[in-house]
């Protein structure tokens, strides 16, 4: 009699222990899983005058909330950083646990789609004195972002056209064919792309306009 209460006993006392230890029972193991990271987007920087990149990442297991810490300063709660800078980065993240795990990646630069809220601008006068005081005697166009393909054209009232270049450091000094042109209305066309040699925004910028020429 003795020899079966103490069978019951050990019994129920190793099923208590599976059941604690039962791998499928989540209440017991949650989802303590390792933390993997799923990057979500990683854009590069398309605007030549700021560091827009930006980075999205996703932690998969371990257990919420998590702490995104960019290049050991920045932290996120959600796993997005933005207006990175070109060149590699890094992100480790820290769950609620304690547990640990990093992600290096790289931020690139490509002007294939200039970001609509980048202010890339030519700086086009609309008059030239051209009498060699030094004082508005060129007609200079300054482009605040890299461009290629540049092309300009000037033309006088009747279609002829009086200068040419594909150089926008090139500037018109109210001059054609070695003499200088007359006080008047003149129209100009330009066309032009932004970006550098090998990263090109694909869609051709135009520009058209009046230079007066006053002397």
């Amino acid at each position: 009699m003795k020899q079966l209460i103490i069978l019951v006993l050990f019994t129920a006392s190793f099923t208590t222990i599976q059941a604690q230890l039962d791998p499928l029972d989540s209440n017991s193991f949650g989802d303590n899983l390792p933390i993997q990271i799923q990057v979500i987007s990683n854009k590069p920087i398309n605007c030549p005058l700021a560091d827009n990149g930006s980075i999205a990442l996703r932690a998969i297991g371990g257990e919420s909330p998590y702490d995104y810490i960019l290049d050991g300063d920045l932290h996120s709660t959600n796993g997005f950083f933005g207006g990175l800078s070109e060149g590699k980065h890094n992100v480790f993240i820290t769950d609620s646990l304690g547990q640990t795990t990093d992600i290096d990646f790289v931020i690139k630069r490509s002007y294939a789609t200039v970001d609509e809220e980048c202010p890339c601008t030519l700086f086009i006068p609309t008059a030239l004195t051209a009498n060699v005081d030094g004082v508005n005697d060129l007609f200079d166009i300054i482009p605040n972002c890299p461009l290629v393909d540049f092309e300009l054209r000037i033309y006088d009232r009747w279609g002829n056209k009086v200068f040419e270049t594909y150089d926008y450091k090139q500037k018109w000094n109210a001059g054609s064919n070695f003499y200088y042109v007359s006080n008047g209305i003149y129209n100009y066309t330009i066309k032009y792309r932004w970006g550098e040699l090998l990263d090109i925004n694909v869609e051709v910028q135009t520009a058209t306009g009046i230079i007066h020429v006053l002397r």
